[in-house]
């Protein structure tokens, strides 16, 4: 759940930055830096929570099948 948990805070961290650098600072260099450092934390966090969404899942068909 954890990492579920933080994966989906990492996302949301990345789309919160690209929409400062969008709306908060001006055309430059520094724009698209925060742009591209946003982008790569909501695409790690994309992918963090779906590790931790599949982990949640193969869990939960264990407990499933070995449940007496």
């Amino acid at each position: 759940m954890n990492i579920l948990l933080s994966g989906a805070s990492l996302f949301f961290l990345g789309i919160g930055l690209i929409f400062y650098s969008e709306h908060f600072l001006n055309s430059s260099l520094l724009q698209e830096i925060s742009a591209l450092i946003g982008l790569l934390f909501s695409a790690a966090g994309g992918i963090l929570a779906a590790v931790g969404y599949i982990c949640l899942s193969i869990l939960r068909i264990f407990k499933f099948i070995n449940d007496d």
